[in-house]
């Protein structure tokens, strides 16, 4: 998060020729690509294999259009300058589903390594405060999003805008006007919009992007975007099983 705060905020980061990526997840991959649009020579290293990686799938097809080499199955034994001597993972969870490492001693190394990069997950930090499922901890202390409970972006925003509300009110006792309550009409359930196709999206070319840090999906057009809404199922109102969405 500080390497990919500090290139887009700065501007300036010089990460060198080489980079080692550690990390399977999206964060590691958006690290990487960052790398790769810095100039640099890129390779991500994961204890999971490439299928196992936890990173999203459009985001290792997009890393390895955009070549960026995986190292999968290893990790860091010793480093001696720019050299990165490795130990093969044989297995990551134990039989109880536990993060438990298994390692192999091995021959492989990376050399000319001018940068690593740790992107191995992150985890709050909230041991001063009593969170539980207020937004409200003391009279200067607001909480919303993955510091209360990972969930869903929606969810974050939701709880934002509430906490925005209360921080308003506790400075000036009036409250921001966060607005009406609205009702969502209910929508026919159509079967045969399982049917319906997903429009692909639409990629700036492999070679360009890598030059710039602009997007990269394509936006919908307005027919396509009304086409993508109109296959909702609402699954949240229609399903007769409870969803998992974070709540």
């Amino acid at each position: 998060i500080d390497f990919l705060k500090s290139v887009h905020l700065e501007k300036g980061t010089d990460v060198g020729k080489k980079v080692l990526v550690i990390g399977g997840g999206d964060v590691a991959l958006d690290c990487a690509r960052t790398a790769k649009r810095l100039n640099a020579e890129v390779i991500v290293m994961s204890l999971e294999s490439y299928d196992e990686m936890r990173a999203s799938e459009e985001e290792k097809i997009q890393s390895v259009e955009e070549d960026i080499t995986f190292k999968s199955g290893f990790a860091i034994d010793y480093v001696e300058g720019q050299t990165i001597y490795l130990k093969s993972c044989k297995s990551v969870l134990d039989e109880a589903f536990k993060f438990k490492p298994v390692y192999e001693n091995s021959d492989e190394q990376l050399m000319d390594i001018d940068t690593i990069i740790f992107a191995i997950g992150q985890r709050r930090d909230v041991d001063f405060i009593d969170i539980k499922t207020s937004y409200n901890i003391d009279d200067h202390v607001f909480v919303a999003g993955d510091v209360i409970k990972p969930t869903i972006v929606i969810d974050a925003i939701a709880q934002g805008k509430t906490v925005a509300h209360l921080i308003d009110q506790s400075l000036v006792k009036s409250g921001l006007y966060i607005g009406d309550k609205i009702e969502i009409p209910e929508k026919v359930l159509n079967i045969r919009t399982f049917d319906d196709d997903l429009k692909e999206v639409r990629t700036t070319d492999k070679e360009k992007r890598v030059l710039s840090f602009d997007q990269v999906n394509q936006n919908y057009s307005v027919d396509e975007a009304k086409y993508e809404a109109s296959r909702c199922m609402r699954c949240d109102r229609n399903s007769t099983a409870s969803l998992l969405l974070g709540r």
